[in-house]
């Protein structure tokens, strides 16, 4: 039989699953709303469109700042280069140099640099000072307002008060009578003005209200301290300007040299050695030490001295410093006859005047006669490294008897070296490096690389400055003739750094003196010259010796671009073999040449040695005596010609010397003996070349145009040494930044420059196109130092007319070069970087050096353009078309369809058959359509780079064109549109893709594409800005669902937010200028609802803000504890900047900034339940005692669980356990957000908005605003006060557990949520778990939770140090808030006032008011809240005297509480408020006994509960209420018996403050305190409420002592009480006939039957017996406790009694499922009786 179709619709599931799925959905969290937001983007309005439109009414606006760019927002600029020296370090020469090569450099070195800037940067939102830490500086802390808190009070005025209290208690107990005793209590200052009738309420709400304005303070997020971070993603520092390349700086002046026998010249040189690289490192730097005497001795040779020749000190560079780096000093004399060792002879010994005459006289002849030539002597070495760091082993034996004097504290003068060159700076460009001057492409500078970090702590010691040392070296080495090598050196070197005291004995030591200073060089040191003789600023005296700055040579690579002019070549000797050769004692001259002719065209170029002239034609190597295959370790050094050409070479000539001393007819100076000839052309194939040679020589004249030809025997006809060998190694090394030194970098720069923009021949451009191909294969080291000419010339190659129609491979190609080099800099070399991961070299290169070339007009460009972009028609749309092109996105595997609009508006102004082309066009082109894979990876590798191109020449061409300050509407072609969004949809999929297969590489483009479109907002249309965002939202929507793509659209939405103009682009308009219309939808709703929530309209008029409010929702609901954490940051961080903004500072515009985060208060109401609640109250010390929780509250033992599983039911409870809960820091930054918001927001805005909401929304939002009051409360300075408040009994953590116990599910009622809120708010100080992705880890409602980083830094803000400032900050914040709390009760009341359905709200309004007078708050914040408080009594007396007494018998205990402060001015606001209270009861009701109850059950509670109660101070209070009441003129007082009650009353608290002295007296006794509480309990049996209070605390202090069988038996006692309560009122079948019921448990009970006839005239009492524990349920709870407490004393027996009495009642009330548990727990019982 077919089943019919109705019956398949059934539901045929059981009673229990409707049951279950009910319940489930009553307990649906209100968070579920956000899990349903919709993250779909609007379509943004037409920007640039809207300002149009409505310009004239923006203008009109007070507030246009917050809604117009400034027409001065970007601007370009041009900074002069700032050299160090004097001039232009750039020889006239190279300025007129025809050579193509050498024009590009040289106008490179002498440009100023092209920079950008945003005019108001410097108001970046995330770069404010607020963020990134606070100020401890005296005058910010002076501006913050001034509050005192009690719980800051002294410790010793609490010891006063302590001793105070114990002399009161002594007199007390020796006082004739009681009336005596309290007649002579001093009462507080009355505060008459208080007390006075209230004629005009509303008067009275504006006053307060005005009070409350005066002690707000402005910036919310100043009191809000946040750690710092460096690593903060939208921050970028500007890029260094390219300096020059330095490394380690090391001052050496030379102070003393010389020998205890002088008697000739010596001649020194000091260079540097890296004896672990085995190599020189330093130029040769030569000195003269000689005296007057000395020197006279050359008068025949000697010529004109420049001073630079006379300098004593040098400055030399390290960059890469190692433990093996040596100073080498090497000694020269006058050539002589005799070998090395004979030379040094009279240096070892003795010498008398006869002897040392004589050897004067020798030094005399041999310097008239061979004075030019000089011979070795000695040499010696020093560890610098080691000497500067102090780490010379202390067992080590000294070199050459060193002494060291270290100094003991630096020079004033000396400044701080680094050894990584690239902490330096051109000295004048700071002022381009300041914040508000930032370029839209910023970058920081980058650590240092990992090639000067892997020295170690060399490396980290040499990065601060040194001591300068005192060096004095007693002895030298002789030099051994044949072992002059370098290699020789090395040796001597590494024994002398290991085995330094083998290398003394193995060499033969001369007694001398050097004497040494090392230093850093120190700021600003007078006359001082480059490496290539360049006066350096400040050059004060032209007579005074310099300072050389000596040229370094790396041992190891450095890449980094040239800056400065420098263009020499260094040429060195190795050896020469004439074995063969009749010479003997050989020289060799050497001469630079620009022509054959060797008296003519020998060039004056070559660097003087000392006591000299700058510049000489020839110079000589050293002679050895005798030696027919010498070394050499000279170092010539020659200044190249800025052209070179084919006819420069170098020309060595050897001779014969002779030293023979001339025969009398002969003359002094007799010519050298000529050997042979041989040269070095200087250009090999165009191109200088350089390295090592082995040279023949020839031994004939050299012909014609011989220099043309290479010196390896190929030239014919002429006579060569040894038949062509090579018997001559000599090697060069050129430091040029003008020649590359690589061909393939070469042959490309000068192909380019020749013809640059020309189109040449086909066989030309495809010439052109594989010099293109072949750059990327050049060596790293040359292409960095000529990074800057290179880049320069690929960007033009871009803007290059094209061969042909659609021919455009020379773009292509060179697009692929600028990829690929970018990429291989960036990922390949081992350079800086910053914390971006750009390459500070590229980087600078961008923002201060990159001009936009510009190119021929281009006739054929829109066909060449168009036949390349194949897919681009040539009818321009609007980007808003609807027409849609699909394509097909692969992600994982899955194709996705994804739409995307064409974006190519047609731009006025510019026809694009005649406008040149441009560098940012030709980019987006180049980079869009690229086919080659491995390029579109090496592009994307470094989309910052290409889009930091773009958009600096997108500024140029705007500046070029007097655009710049206008509406970028019609600027920009069309096609460029479309190609750029068609280029950040590829974008978008790459990220789509990558996201999950390379994570670094994702998040990096992801980044690159965000500071794309936030620098894009300043120069393009920025709607069509909004539109890319847009599609590039939808294209990672449709990728699947990831953790990662979530992270990336907040970090994009942090970096685009980050612009300066985010306020402006938000459009915060007037309502009188709102587009919001009703025309469809809910553009029905009032504005203030479209503005309050994230409807479309408000997403589609504010965009960026919509877009982050809605992922904030989506986040939250997502419940993932990163993400939550990341998208509130976000929102904080951008509160932030707004605060700190100073364009923001006026009401209006902070106003009218709130109105576009309105919707955020409705997020943070829809995940209420999602927020930090806490799990506990267990920390009292914060937090004052409910009366309702006390005097319902047994305490429950904590370290047990009874198996009866009765817990509480409490939803927030659940709340607290629930593993997606945020963790306390990030609720913490969420709810100032959300306090940030009602502070700025006009009021009526809230109060129209709030008149609409329903009841269930105002009251989450006063859920929040309870725990923003907890979560801000003030914690207090002193752990020390704060331990001496906490209650001294041990167990009062746990009293909260019985109220939920009692309660159970009680519906709705206003006890239930206090106690909910009251556990919730006692969170805030308890330890609870935090719940995160990570695992469980305990934190505390505290500071030190809200100021732990979440990046996972330390907080700098816990540094004990601070810890009075952070006192400061935490007590201004918690004022603050308190403040705003108050303000939006007050808004709250009135939308009640207005509208009758929303006075259900007054009794939680009333509710958070009590917990703001439980908090600890500071006097003056007492002040505004007791204001308000007397406020609602006034207006809404009701809520207190009408309704449940919880609320009155919470807010009473708070006012004793106050009442006993021991501050005085809180104790008279408390007493005033007291007593307005007590007289609005009897004004209302002719009576206040409600209040009466209320006060003596409180006053009971607070004695049982806190033994250190000041009752002096509450006795003082007591005085001055009854001061009120005797001299209150109120007419309605007048003839009634008011006074006399209020004396009644205060007598009878009076007399149970005497149970206070008694119970302190006993408090160490724990058996006569019991006794003690007992009679005082049973001394109440004329008052039930009392009586039920006493017998609650006497039941939690015997479980404190584990006293578990008589706490159970305090609390059937008071269920007995209740039970006769309930009878006289009620009397139903199933409730217990009074205290009878309860005999089977114990006869004693029976004793509570006496108490029903006083509990029978209270049911006619006003105020008697309304404590919720008066009912079926507090009954209930009573017998639970007591069960388990008799469960924990094994007395089962018990336990079944107390279950009959249980089970008729739940019978009635069909509460089945805890009938069950009781059966459950009954058979328990009997089986564990039976046993």
């Amino acid at each position: 039989m077919t089943e019919r179709a109705f019956v398949k619709s059934i539901n045929s599931r059981t009673a229990a699953e409707v049951r279950r799925e009910v319940s489930d959905s009553f307990n649906t969290s209100t968070s579920s709303q956000a899990a349903s937001v919709d993250v779909e983007p609007v379509v943004p309005i037409d920007y640039e469109a809207y300002i149009a439109e409505h310009r004239d009414q923006l203008l009109a606006d007070s507030e246009k700042h917050l809604l117009l760019f400034p027409e001065d927002d970007v601007e370009v600029f041009t900074a002069p280069r700032v050299y160090r020296t004097l001039e232009i370090p750039v020889p006239g020469a190279a300025k007129r140099s025809t050579d193509v090569l050498v024009q590009e450099c040289v106008q490179g070195f002498m440009a100023d640099w092209h920079s950008l800037r945003r005019k108001h940067g410097s108001f970046y939102g995330s770069d404010s000072h607020a963020k990134h830490g606070f100020h401890h500086s005296d005058s910010f802390l002076k501006k913050l307002p001034s509050h005192e808190y009690e719980i800051d009070m002294d410790q010793q005025e609490v010891l006063d008060r302590e001793e105070r209290s114990s002399k009161m208690s002594m007199q007390s107990s020796v006082s004739s009578t009681f009336n005596d005793e309290f007649d002579s209590t001093e009462s507080d200052e009355l505060l008459e003005d208080l007390v006075q009738p209230v004629e005009n309420i509303k008067q009275i709400d504006h006053m307060n209200q005005l009070a409350r304005k005066r002690d707000h303070y402005t910036k919310l997020f100043d009191l809000y301290p946040l750690p710092s971070r460096d690593a903060v993603l939208e921050v970028r520092t500007p890029a260094p300007l390219p300096p020059e390349q330095h490394g380690l700086k090391i001052l050496v002046k030379v102070i003393d040299l010389r020998f205890e026998c002088a008697f000739e010249p010596i001649f020194a040189e000091l260079a540097l050695y890296d004896a672990k690289e085995r190599k020189k490192i330093s130029e040769s730097f030569y000195m003269d030490m000689n005296s007057s005497e000395m020197y006279h001795m050359l008068d025949d040779h000697s010529r004109e001295r420049s001073m630079a020749s006379l300098s004593r000190n040098a400055i030399f560079s390290i960059t890469y410093p190692n433990p093996e780096v040596f100073l080498v000093l090497r000694l020269e004399k006058i050539l002589q006859k005799g070998d090395i060792s004979e030379a040094a002879e009279p240096y070892y010994r003795e010498m008398d005047r006869k002897t040392l005459d004589k050897a004067k006289n020798a030094a005399k002849q041999f310097c008239q006669q061979l004075g030019q030539y000089r011979m070795p002597l000695a040499w010696t070495a020093i560890n610098v490294v080691d000497i500067i760091t102090g780490n010379k082993a202390s067992g080590q034996e000294p070199v050459g008897a060193e002494r060291v004097e270290r100094s003991q504290s630096l020079s004033s003068s000396t400044s701080s070296v680094g050894v990584d060159k690239r902490a330096s700076a051109i000295e004048g460009s700071s002022s381009l490096l300041k914040k508000k001057d930032a370029p839209l492409s910023q970058q920081q500078v980058a650590q240092p690389s990992e090639s000067v970090k892997e020295e170690g702590s060399m490396g980290n010691m040499l990065n601060n400055s040194f001591r300068p040392v005192t060096l004095t070296v007693q002895a030298f080495f002789k030099q051994e003739s044949d072992k002059l090598a370098d290699e020789d050196l090395y040796r001597h070197l590494a024994e002398m750094k290991n085995k330094g005291a083998i290398l003394n004995r193995k060499l033969k030591s001369i007694p001398g003196t050097l004497k040494l200073d090392i230093s850093p060089p120190y700021s600003q040191l007078p006359c001082c010259l480059t490496s290539n003789l360049w006066q350096v600023e400040p050059y004060t005296d032209m007579n005074r010796r310099p300072t050389r700055e000596i040229e370094e040579f790396p041992s190891k690579p450095v890449y980094h671009p040239n800056t400065v002019y420098k263009n020499m070549l260094y040429i060195y000797p190795q050896s020469l073999d004439f074995r063969k050769c009749k010479g003997r004692n050989i020289g060799v001259k050497i001469q630079f040449m620009g022509g054959e002719d060797p008296d003519n065209d020998a060039l004056q170029v070559i660097y003087g040695h000392s006591s000299g002239p700058k510049f000489v034609r020839e110079t000589w190597t050293t002679v050895l005596y005798h030696d027919k295959s010498p070394e050499f370790y000279n170092e010539i050094k020659v200044e190249l010609p800025a052209q070179l050409t084919t006819r420069h070479h170098i020309l060595f000539t050897f001779y014969h010397i002779s030293c023979m001393k001339p025969r009398p007819h002969e003359v002094e100076f007799q010519e050298p003996n000529l050997l042979g000839y041989t040269w070095i052309p200087l250009l090999e194939d165009g191109e200088l070349h350089t390295g090592p040679y082995g040279l023949c020589v020839c031994s004939e004249q050299l012909p014609a145009a011989y220099s043309r030809q290479k010196a390896d025997g190929a030239l014919p006809n002429l006579k060569w040494i040894e038949n062509r060998k090579p018997l001559f190694k000599v090697f060069t090394h050129a430091v040029s930044t003008v020649h590359p030194q690589d061909a393939t970098l070469s042959k490309f720069m000068k192909r380019f420059l020749e013809h640059q923009f020309e189109v040449g021949s086909e066989q030309e451009e495809r010439e052109l196109i594989s010099r293109i191909v072949e750059l990327p294969t050049a060596a790293s080291e040359p292409l960095v130092k000529f990074l800057h000419a290179t880049l320069n010339g690929l960007f033009c190659l871009l803007v290059r007319p094209l061969f042909s129609e659609g021919n455009a491979l020379v773009q292509e190609t060179a697009f692929a070069a600028l990829s690929h080099i970018a990429h291989h800099i960036q990922a390949q070399l081992d350079l800086p970087q910053d914390k971006h991961g750009h390459n500070t070299l590229l980087a600078s290169y961008i923002q201060h050096v990159l001009v936009a070339p510009v190119g021929p007009p281009s006739q054929g460009s829109n066909k060449s353009r168009t036949t390349v972009t194949s897919d681009q028609g040539s009818k321009s749309t609007d980007y808003k078309s609807q027409r849609t092109t699909t394509h097909s996105l692969s992600i994982g595997g899955v194709h996705h369809a994804y739409l995307y609009q064409l974006g190519d508006r047609e731009r006025g102004n510019f026809s694009e058959n005649q406008q040149r082309k441009l560098l940012h066009e030709e980019i987006a082109m180049m980079w869009l359509f690229s086919e080659n894979s491995k390029m579109q990876e090496e592009s994307m590798s470094v989309a910052w780079f290409f889009f930091g191109a773009m958009i600096k020449t997108m500024a140029q061409h705007l500046h070029q064109a007097g655009m710049l300050s206008s509406f970028h509407t019609k600027v920009f072609a069309g096609s460029y549109f479309h190609d750029l969004e068609k280029l950040v949809n590829s974008i978008a999929i790459k990220i789509a893709e990558k996201h999950i297969l390379n994570v670094s590489y994702a998040r990096s483009l992801n980044k690159d594409l965000a500071f794309f479109l936030m620098d894009a907002y300043s120069l393009l249309d920025r709607g069509f800005v909004c539109h890319m965002i847009r599609n590039y939202i939808k294209t990672l929507a449709l990728a699947p669902a990831d953790y990662n793509l979530t992270e990336f659209k907040l970090d994009l939405f942090r970096v685009v937010c980050s612009h300066e103009h985010y306020i402006a682009l938000n459009l915060p308009i007037l309502l009188s200028v709102d587009p919001l219309s009703p025309t469809t939808g809910s553009c029905n709703l009032p504005f203030i609802q479209l503005m309050a929530t994230l409807t479309a309209e408000f997403k589609q008029y504010h965009f960026l803000v919509g877009l982050v409010l809605s992922e904030l929702a989506y986040v939250l609901a997502g419940r993932t504890p990163k993400l939550r954490e990341q998208a509130i940051e976000l929102i904080r961080d951008l509160l932030v900047s707004h605060d700190a903004d100073p364009r923001y500072q006026s009401q209006q515009s902070r106003e009218r900034i709130a109105l576009l985060y309105l919707p955020l208060l409705s997020i943070v109401l829809d995940n209420l339940e999602d927020l930090y609640h806490g799990d506990g109250w267990d920390d009292w010390a914060r937090s004052f005692e409910r009366t309702t929780e006390v005097r319902r509250s047994v305490i429950v033992k904590e370290d047990k669980e009874i198996p009866s599983g009765n817990k509480s039911a409490n939803p927030v409870s659940k709340a607290t356990t629930n593993q997606q809960q945020m963790g306390p820091s990030s609720t913490r930054n969420l709810l100032l957000c959300f306090l940030w918001v009602l502070h700025n927001i006009d009021p009526v805005h809230l109060f129209h908005w709030w008149t609409t909401l329903p009841i269930i929304r105002l009251n989450a939002l006063l859920s929040v605003l309870d725990l923003c009051s907890a979560c801000f409360e003030y914690k207090g300075k002193s752990a020390e006060v704060k331990q001496s408040m906490m209650p001294a009994s041990k167990g009062t953590a746990a009293r909260n557990r019985l109220a939920g116990v009692i309660l159970g599910k009680a519906g709705g009622s206003a006890t239930e949520r206090m106690l909910q809120r009251h556990e919730t708010m006692a969170a805030a100080v308890s330890i609870s778990p935090s719940l995160s992705s990570g695992g469980v880890a305990t934190e505390r409602w505290s500071k030190t939770v809200w100021a732990t980083p979440t990046s996972g830094g330390s907080d700098n803000r816990l540094q004990s140090g601070n810890f009075d400032i952070e006192a400061t900050f935490e007590g201004c914040l918690a004022a603050e808030a308190t403040l705003i709390v108050l303000d939006t009760l007050e808004i709250l009341i009135q939308a009640a006032e207005a509208v009758d359905t929303l006075r259900l709200i007054l009794p939680r309004v009333l509710e958070v008011l009590i917990h703001l007078l439980t908090c600890s708050e500071s006097v003056s914040m007492m002040e505004h809240i007791f204001a308000t408080q007397r406020s609602i009594v006034v207006k809404f007396p009701d809520l207190l005297f009408e309704e449940e007494t919880e609320r009155c018998a919470d807010l009473c205990i708070r006012m004793l509480k106050h009442c006993s402060s021991a501050h005085s001015r809180i104790r008279t606001l408390a007493s005033a408020s007291l007593y307005l209270l007590m007289r609005q009861n009897y004004v209302n009701e002719s009576n206040f006994s409600r209040i009466k109850v209320q006060i003596t059950v409180a006053l009971s509670s607070i004695v049982a509960g806190d033994l250190k109660f000041d009752e002096y101070n509450l006795r003082r209070s007591l005085k001055t209420l009854v001061t009120y009441a005797d001299t209150d003129l109120l007419p309605e007082l007048e003839k009634t018996d008011f006074p006399d009650q209020v004396r009644e009353l205060s007598a009878k608290l009076h007399r149970i403050l005497l149970d206070t002295v008694k119970l302190k007296e006993s408090h160490e006794d724990p058996a006569v305190l019991m006794d003690l509480m007992y009679r005082i309990s049973k001394g109440y049996q004329n008052s039930p409420d009392l009586r039920l209070s006493w017998l609650q605390y006497l039941a939690g202090k015997h479980s404190e002592y584990q006293n578990y069988p008589e706490a159970a038996m305090c609390l059937v006692h008071a269920a007995a009480l209740v039970a006769e309560y309930l009878y006289l009122l009620e009397g139903v079948s199933y409730m217990p006939v009074g205290c009878v019921a309860f005999k089977g448990i114990s006869f004693n009970v029976l004793e509570e039957s006496a108490v029903s006839d006083d509990a029978e005239m209270c049911l006619e009492e006003e105020g008697m017996c309304t404590d919720i524990l008066f009912s079926e349920k507090g009954m209930i709870g009573l017998l639970e406790q007591a069960a388990n407490f008799f469960w924990e004393a094994r007395l089962y027996e018990a336990v079944y009694e107390i279950y009959k009495i249980v089970v008729p009642i739940c019978c009635a009330q069909r509460q089945f499922k805890e009938l069950n548990n009781i059966h459950t727990k009954q058979i328990k019982c009997i089986q564990d009786i039976t046993l």
